[in-house]
């Protein structure tokens, strides 16, 4: 059904997601996008999967993917689009690119 009446509580939860992902640290951001780095997902070639270390990198992760910086090429396999990160620093201010 295109247009669902949606329970406030339903609302709730997904403005709060929301606002977990934006508030992610940017020392996570920064590591979640050197691992990738160093493993050489760069490319949709070198794709690989994500295991987060801590609470702080899944979020760091999840911003990265709302902002389209990190993509998913195939299931579950995801790169670091180095392409799109000067684009998104000067969009949305990122200081710790």
């Amino acid at each position: 059904m295109l247009f669902r009446k949606r329970t406030l509580r339903e609302v709730a939860a997904t403005w709060i997601d929301q606002v977990q992902v934006l508030s992610s640290s940017p020392f996570a951001v920064r590591r979640v996008r050197q691992q990738f780095r160093q493993a050489g997902a760069t490319v949709p070639q070198r794709a690989q999967a994500f295991h987060a270390h801590s609470q702080y990198e899944e979020r760091a992760f999840r911003y990265l993917l709302c902002i389209e910086a990190m993509r998913e090429p195939s299931p579950g396999r995801y790169y670091l689009d180095e392409g799109s990160l000067p684009s998104w620093r000067r969009r949305f201010l990122l200081p710790w690119w």
